[in-house]
């Protein structure tokens, strides 16, 4: 919902980058034993000779130990392991790269990504027609299906093949669908053994099942369960949000407490699931601090697809608070009216509704991801248990951020000397401004939360529950304010 306008800080990404250089490569050195409890013995080792050399309490036996056994391990940074068979992107760019630059800069990753979205969706159990379905919905240029005929094309060497819906599965045409089988074996750099072979569709899947697993395995030294909670815990605090970017109506709080570190109440959400896509299990890109709600309850294993908060929010989607019976808004009244005798009535008659206010210049995908949004996490459904918020916010503007009492407010606020801040003065004798405003003056933005009951500290409004819902109403209904009082001068 809204923007994650931080980014994880240079020294935190160093850290990260070179604790799991080191541990991938020990990981990578405890998969060849053969000896089961030899292996934990090594890693057990591991562990506790790290968390010595990290608190600067080793020997120097034990510090002689740990550099020659383990420290020789870790992976350097240039160090590149391969995806699709023999696509390259080095641990460094895959551990702390930008969404963008990973996706977008790195060779074959988008094929990638592709590939996994069809390995997830398709089954062993599909039939021809539909596997031809799914070549069509993720390469839509190179197999075009017409609705008309229920008819799948795909040209290969300046001929075109023609399988229909019906003939893609009687064995009289399965000489016809090979050319959409190896079309499949290119795009996810599979080679089959017997390049010339004409497959039917059972050998087909056979030879897909077994260089899926090959193509995940080749990412074996990606492991989720490498990061430590310590680790966890640093990377979401190093962040500095407050508020979950997904629903922004629960707190993401940090701390640290002796003996324990940096904890925190936020849960590290895989935007891409790692199940789905094991290479950037790891990355930070694809971390997104989250409520657990959210995480867990909300999002799980759903891969609709979604707002990305590093790059995007809510923006073009305001909230907005009206009768329910879209009748006149009457609300000052109905709370006079209500107040004593029915203090909850006054939330039954009105709802909040998201109001798309996008125009012709708006990018299409980007309302579908606000719109997958808006499904994923429920949001037009859970925001309707912050009406009374909403209606709190509009009594407020309506009542005290008018006439007599905003002006009586300022005045108070002035004569205590913090009122509004002093224009900038050009001297005579110089052409630069000299800023004349005293530090305990505020802002006329400033002067209108304070009167509004909001305590000015400087943080980003966004950043805290409910943050936009009471921003958007509160723009909304300045300019209903702003428009009234236009044509009240007219």
């Amino acid at each position: 919902m809204i923007r994650i306008k931080s980014w994880f800080p240079e020294k935190m990404r160093y850290e990260y980058l070179n604790d799991m250089l080191l541990k991938i490569g020990v990981d990578e050195k405890a998969n060849k034993f053969t000896d089961t409890n030899e292996k934990k013995k090594f890693l057990k080792r591991f562990s506790i000779l790290k968390r010595k050399y990290v608190e600067k309490i080793i020997s120097q036996k034990e510090k002689d130990e740990y550099e020659n056994t383990y420290l020789i391990l870790k992976k350097e940074p240039n160090y590149e392991i391969m995806f699709l068979g023999s696509k390259p992107i080095t641990l460094e760019t895959l551990l702390t790269g930008t969404r963008e630059k990973v996706i977008e800069e790195v060779d074959g990753i988008k094929e990638y990504m592709k590939l996994c979205r069809f390995m997830k969706n398709y089954s062993s159990g599909y039939s021809r027609a539909k596997f031809l379905k799914y070549l069509h919905d993720f390469y839509p240029d190179k197999v075009i299906y017409d609705g008309i005929g229920k008819k799948y094309q795909f040209e290969q060497n300046q001929d075109t093949i023609t399988v229909s819906e019906l003939q893609s599965n009687k064995k009289s045409v399965s000489d016809k669908m090979n050319p959409f089988y190896y079309f499949f074996f290119d795009i996810a750099e599979i080679s089959p053994s017997d390049k010339t072979q004409k497959y039917s569709y059972k050998d087909f899947q056979d030879v897909v099942k077994k260089a899926t697993n090959n193509i995940f395995n080749r990412t074996d030294l990606i492991k989720y369960d490498l990061i430590s909670d310590d680790m966890r815990h640093k990377l979401l605090a190093s962040l500095g949000i407050k508020c979950c970017p997904y629903c922004n109506r629960q707190y993401i709080t940090s701390w640290e407490k002796d003996k324990q570190g940096v904890q925190s109440t936020a849960d590290l959400d895989h935007f891409y699931q790692k199940s789905t896509y094991p290479l950037f299990a790891l990355s930070l890109f694809n971390f997104v601090p989250s409520c657990q709600i959210c995480n867990s309850r909300m999002k799980g294993s759903n891969e609709t697809e979604t707002l990305y908060p590093y790059e995007e929010g809510m923006d073009e989607f305001r909230f907005r608070c009206m009768p329910k019976d879209s009748g006149n808004d009457n609300l000052v009244d109905l709370w006079l009216a209500s107040k004593t005798n029915e203090p909850n009535k006054l939330c039954g008659l009105y709802k909040l509704v998201l109001v798309d206010e996008s125009d012709d210049h708006t990018d299409n995908k980007h309302i579908e991801r606000i719109n997958g949004s808006r499904e994923v996490f429920c949001l037009d459904e859970v925001y309707q248990t912050h009406v009374d918020a909403a209606i709190n916010e509009m009594l407020k503007i309506r009542i005290y951020y008018s006439g007599d009492y905003a002006k009586y407010a300022c005045k108070t606020l002035e004569d205590l000397g913090i009122g509004k801040e002093d224009e900038k003065v050009v001297s005579n004798d110089d052409e630069n401004a000299i800023d004349n405003k005293d530090k305990n003056r505020f802002s006329e933005s400033e002067m209108r939360d304070i009167i509004l009951g909001f305590v000015y500290n400087g943080q980003d409004k966004m950043d805290q529950p409910l943050g936009k819902l009471m921003s958007d109403i509160l723009e909304y209904e300045l300019s209903l304010k702003k428009s009234y009082n236009e044509k009240e001068t007219e």
